[in-house]
């Protein structure tokens, strides 16, 4: 399993659930498919999160996860966040939707429960405190800010070399491919994106994850 969380309000809940993602998933039962365990996974991580609901109220983080085995693999994503697709020859593929104030899909969900967007320092924002629609936590904004995850089971081809997990500060400065040779370690590979999304203008955090594919 891979995974990247970025939190904001503050660390906590990035933290916890990176601390405890593994344990989580020693924990599902292992004869479940992988898409299974990664919400059995997921739903474990919320579950303990519910102790700590008054440190939750402010303070949450987006979540791609990532599990595979040698014939299966199942990616989960709350938020912003991402997973993206490289193919052998430097082509980006995003395949996971971005939960955030700009998804008309979610824009409708949220107007559909009763919330509403309001202008927040400068921009369009959930009940005018985020832009992101799905996160673990920030509990003070649900139901219109969901914990619901999107679960994708990417069929892959013979020219797919990587998945990339990434943050938005990651996803939002890459484009649609890249230039580096792929026959490259996995950190080579993460170290390449970073350095080009921070080349393109991130400011924000870049976290990202490169995962090699044997089809």
């Amino acid at each position: 399993m891979f995974a990247v969380f970025d939190g904001f309000g503050g660390d906590d809940i990035s933290n916890f659930c990176s601390e405890n993602a593994t344990e989580a998933l020693e924990k599902t039962t292992p004869t479940l498919s992988i898409r299974q365990r990664i919400q059995q996974t997921l739903n474990s991580l919320i579950e303990q999160l519910q102790v700590k609901k008054g440190a939750m109220e402010k303070i949450g983080t987006t979540a791609c996860l990532c599990l595979k085995n040698k014939e299966e693999i199942c990616i989960a994503n709350i938020g912003d966040s991402g997973a993206m697709i490289l193919k052998k020859n430097g082509n980006l593929r995003r395949i996971t939707t971005e939960h955030s104030v700009e998804n008309k899909n979610e824009l409708a969900r949220i107007e559909k429960l009763g919330g509403v967007l309001l202008n927040g320092g400068g921009k369009i924002r959930l009940q005018g405190e985020l832009s992101i629609t799905r996160a673990i936590g920030s509990t003070s904004l649900h139901p219109y800010l969901s914990e619901e995850a999107e679960y994708i089971e990417p069929t892959l081809e013979e020219e797919d070399a990587y998945i990339i997990l990434g943050s938005d500060g990651i996803l939002k400065h890459l484009g649609d491919k890249i230039d580096s040779p792929i026959r490259k370690s996995p950190l080579e590979i993460a170290n390449k994106i970073q350095e080009i999304a921070v080349l393109n203008g991130s400011k924000d955090n870049t976290t990202v994850v490169a995962i090699e594919l044997i089809v």
